[in-house]
């Protein structure tokens, strides 16, 4: 996609700017605290092999982390490399103890992202019920990665779906009058529930458009058309489930494994060590701060 541009509309395209502009200021905080001479060349260059590894977007702050797709790529990759091991065992976790674990890699990151995420697993935002570290991880990337894509998404689908329900003026002949009727009523916002659906192809023309009124990452649109066309009608909810299963969509971000692969070469201890730690599905919370106790150890190293 990005072949074929211009310097500046690379530049853009690979957001050069701000990784120049965050290493810069790396540098001189770096330099401020130490009080040494520092090798501005060696610096910069661990800086971008770092970046280049993804392993830049731990312990950096939420800002940092939603400004690019590539970081955001990378904070989902670290957490599946930091805690793979937990869902390895089977455990299963609330959304509250999920957040527990994001926050330690980045300890501002906002909670409404996390039940953003629960609502793609569980349809309701059900905060107690315990979600699987793949459900959870798969559509945790999708919300994250594609945040802006799914706001403008289920705009579009809410107004599919009233637009659907609203009255049309039906004319009715008689011997003396004419008399209007209104072909069905518009039901209020409460009865236009998740298990409502609109045309799949309409949604999917609308979808189409936001490609070049957003700057934002956005789906193939094959991918998008493959997943619609599986069903006349479409949920939103529905659609938000299959776009977090697409191994198409996974693919296109990049930085995850297949879901079939998730567990390969994950040992008892991943990239931090956790490798003592047993979360149960009864007590997720009390084990769940030695899994924090032990992560806080490691950033200190």
């Amino acid at each position: 996609m990005a072949r074929g541009l211009l310097a500046d509309d690379y530049l853009a395209y690979h957001n050069i700017l701000t990784y120049i502009e965050d290493a810069t200021a790396q540098l001189l905080r770096y330099r401020a605290d130490i009080q040494a001479k520092i090798d501005v060349n060696k610096f910069f260059a661990s800086y971008f092999t770092c970046l280049k590894e993804g392993k830049h977007a731990i312990f950096r702050e939420f800002e940092f982390i939603n400004s690019t797709p590539y970081n955001r790529a990378c904070f989902v990759d670290t957490f599946h490399k930091c805690f793979a091991a937990l869902g390895k065992k089977g455990d299963l976790l609330a959304i509250r103890d999920y957040y527990a674990l994001v926050s330690v890699l980045c300890s501002d990151f906002p909670y409404e992202m996390l039940q953003k995420t629960a609502k793609i697993v569980l349809i309701d935002d059900a905060h107690d019920c315990l979600i699987s570290f793949t459900d959870f991880l798969y559509s945790f990337q999708l919300q994250l990665y594609y945040q802006e894509f799914l706001e403008a998404s289920s705009n579009t689908y809410q107004s599919l779906l009233t637009e659907s329900h609203s009255p049309r003026d039906i004319v009715v002949p008689t011997d003396h009058t004419t008399q209007v009727h209104k072909e069905k009523q518009l039901p209020s916002n409460s009865t236009l529930t998740a298990t409502e659906g609109v045309d799949s192809m309409k949604f999917y023309k609308s979808l189409s458009q936001l490609i070049d009124k957003y700057r934002f990452s956005i789906p193939s649109l094959a991918t998008l058309k493959e997943i619609l066309s599986a069903s006349p009608t479409t949920t939103f909810y529905g659609f938000l489930v299959a776009l977090s299963k697409s191994e198409a969509i996974n693919s296109g971000i990049g930085r995850l494994p297949a879901s079939t692969n998730i567990f390969d070469g994950v040992e008892s201890s991943s990239l931090l060590k956790v490798q003592s730690v047993t979360i149960p599905t009864s007590k997720p919370k009390k084990n769940l701060q030695k899994v924090i106790k032990n992560l806080q150890l490691f950033k200190k190293i």
